[in-house]
């Protein structure tokens, strides 16, 4: 039986619904960023007038003392949604072209949710493109943990 795993997954989870599902992460993603600031290279975020929460702690650089290929990427939003891009570039060099990949994920998803049938060539170009930036994420932290430390 050809398709039949796709099949059963389509009957448990509609795609229109991991569309939405997807959306709303990202664009839960892109608010924090939005109302988020950058203190002294820490990311705080503050909730109802209350004290400052602390967001983007690294669990890999709390835990092992390391910088993993995505330390810097909080801050780096946060910096991007004030327009201020070579701090951007400073928390995390690929944090720009994650950022991107976030909105073409944001237009994927709006696309899947009212067409049945996404553009296949923008799919494509979604995939490809999320490739690439892992490399340049993994590229990027290599350099910064072998050569420049």
């Amino acid at each position: 039986m050809k398709g039949n795993g796709t099949n059963i997954l389509r009957r448990l989870i509609d795609i229109r619904t991991l569309h939405l599902l997807s959306l709303l992460s990202i664009l839960a993603i892109l608010i924090v960023g939005a109302v988020a600031f950058v203190e002294k290279d820490v990311a705080y975020i503050s909730v109802f007038n209350m004290e400052n929460i602390e967001i983007g702690k690294c669990f890999y650089k709390s835990n092992f003392g390391l910088e993993c290929p995505s330390c810097g990427l909080t801050r780096s939003f946060i910096s991007i949604e004030n327009f201020d891009f070579m701090e951007a570039i400073r928390y995390n060099r690929v944090g720009i072209f994650v950022y991107l990949l976030m909105i073409f994920l944001m237009i994927f998803n709006i696309m899947g949710l009212f067409k049945a049938k996404v553009t296949l060539k923008y799919g494509k170009f979604v995939a490809a493109y999320g490739f690439v930036v892992c490399i340049l994420l993994i590229i990027s932290w290599s350099i910064k943990m072998f050569f420049l430390t």
